[in-house]
C-alpha cells in the first residue's frame, strides 16, 4: 500500500482499500469474523503507518458492518487475526456473536438467504 502513497507519478488524492476488519484466511475481502483491524493487508499498526505516510492521500476504506462470513464456510477455522470461529454454528467469539444474535428465522425468502436485494425485510 505504500507504493501508491510514495509514487509521484500517482498523484493520488484518495485511495480505496478493504475492509480492513479480520476475515477468513483465504476468501474475499468482504467475508469477516470480527471488527478487529487485522486482515491479510496488514495489522492496525501497519494501516496506521501507512495512513500516516501517506498523509496527502485521502483514505477511504470499505466497511462492512453487522455482516459475517457465509454460514457455509468450513467449520472451525482461524482468521487472519489468529481467532477461531465456526460460522455453520454461527459462533464468533471475538465479536461475540453466537447464534441468538442472528435473524435467520426472520429472512423472509424461501432459501433463507438474500434473493431479493429490494426487498427490505431480506437484508
Amino acid at each position: 500500500m505504500v507504493r501508491w502513497c510514495s509514487d509521484p507519478l500517482l498523484l493520488l488524492q484518495h485511495r480505496e482499500i478493504s475492509p480492513p476488519s479480520e476475515q477468513i484466511v483465504v476468501s474475499k475481502a468482504s467475508s469477516p469474523v470480527s471488527y478487529w483491524l487485522c486482515s491479510r493487508s496488514g495489522t492496525e499498526q501497519e494501516l496506521g503507518e501507512v495512513i500516516s505516510r501517506c498523509n496527502h492521500v485521502k483514505i477511504c476504506a470499505d466497511v462492512v458492518i453487522h455482516h459475517t462470513c457465509a454460514s457455509d464456510t468450513v467449520e472451525d477455522r482461524l482468521s487472519t487475526r489468529g481467532s477461531y470461529f465456526t460460522a455453520t454454528r454461527e459462533e464468533f467469539p471475538s465479536v461475540p456473536y453466537s447464534s441468538a444474535d442472528f435473524n435467520d428465522d426472520e429472512c423472509t425468502s424461501g432459501g433463507g438467504n438474500i434473493e431479493n436485494y429490494r426487498d427490505i425485510y431480506q437484508l
